[in-house]
């Protein structure tokens, strides 16, 4: 009979505890516990609760390259509170300069971020601010006031598009100021962007003064838009905005979202593999749309806040963990 030591080379290990960085396909054995363990990594995504916001809001921004380690700020009803994430609590942090609603947001920590655009209530704002993890300081504007866009990239490199007005516009941040790009999107956008400065995606809507098709999808490799297959949204949605969208150019998920015309949400999970969507895990219906979520993880993030139809601000949490993630699991015999 073939054993672990003959298969593989290696005797199980005996540990009184789990080992602080385990390896994908390591096996140990807890003798404090007495259970034999394995590290593997999920094959599906799923959805978990996370803790409460301390503030509900909708229509927020977030920045963090994961679950434990993320900020939001701003949101609707316009409000400047920002609160801080360790991947159980949400911590309240100095407010922002400007309270707005249908901001965007950028940076890869909860020390490091960037929130631009807005409204503040009705009218659209240029203003732009960085959070060094103590306070938050203004910065050089947008060359063009908008809300509803979608950010992505670090406090020192990012880009915004989409937005209302104009709906097609891409301005990029250098940590000094902001450049408009000549090259727009093709078709206005009004939801996510996820990625880097230049390495992005962006997918969102259609209908209404933004055309383009529900979850339609452009990538973006640094100079130029380019369309690519439509997300798999319900359909009818032919004014689809306000979605949640997180991970990389080539590994993404986009959630959530809402249809303009009806105020009707979604709770549909999609993943893109760098060609093609496919539909995963629903996200809980009361999370609903206008969510901040996570920038450039596809394994770990989470999406805060948000709203349901009617109108009704959250303060949930959901956490995610995509395909490809490492865990650990206890190894059953029966």
């Amino acid at each position: 009979m073939a054993t672990y030591y003959g298969t593989y080379g290696q005797k199980v290990q005996y540990l009184a505890s789990d080992p602080s960085d385990p390896q994908t396909g390591q096996v140990w054995y807890n003798s404090t516990s007495a259970t034999l363990k394995v590290r593997s990594a999920t094959t599906t995504g799923t959805w978990a609760t996370g803790g409460n916001l301390t503030t509900s809001r909708s229509a927020l921004a977030g920045a963090g390259n994961n679950s434990s380690n993320f900020i939001v700020f701003g949101g609707t009803p316009v409000q400047t509170a920002s609160e801080s994430y360790n991947g159980t609590a949400w911590t309240n942090t100095p407010s922002l300069n400007t309270g707005r609603g249908q901001l965007s947001g950028a940076g890869n920590s909860n020390t490091a971020a960037l929130a631009f655009g807005g409204d503040l209530g009705p009218a659209a704002t240029a203003s732009s601010e960085s959070w060094n993890g103590t306070s938050w300081t203004a910065t050089p504007s947008l060359n063009t006031g908008r809300r509803g866009g979608g950010g992505t990239g670090t406090n020192t490199a990012a880009l915004y598009a989409g937005g209302v007005p104009p709906g097609t516009s891409t301005e990029l941040w250098n940590g000094t100021s902001w450049t408009s790009n000549p090259t727009g999107l093709t078709t206005g956008q009004r939801g996510g962007v996820a990625g880097t400065q230049t390495s992005a995606i962006t997918t969102a809507k259609g209908g209404g003064n933004n055309p383009g098709g529900a979850g339609a999808t452009q990538t973006w490799n640094g100079t130029s838009w380019t369309s690519l297959p439509a997300a798999p949204y319900p359909s009818p949605a032919p004014s689809l905005s306000d979605l949640s969208l997180f991970g990389t150019q080539t590994q993404a998920v986009a959630t959530s979202g809402q249809d303009g015309n009806t105020n009707d949400v979604f709770n549909q999970t999609n993943i893109f593999d760098g060609t093609t969507w496919t539909s995963s895990a629903t996200t809980p219906t009361a999370i609903g749309a206008r969510g901040a979520s996570g920038i450039s993880s596809f394994t770990d993030s989470l999406l805060a806040g948000g709203q349901t139809n009617p109108p009704v601000a959250q303060n949930q949490t959901i956490e995610w963990t995509g395909p490809g993630a490492a865990v650990t699991k206890t190894v059953t015999v029966s």
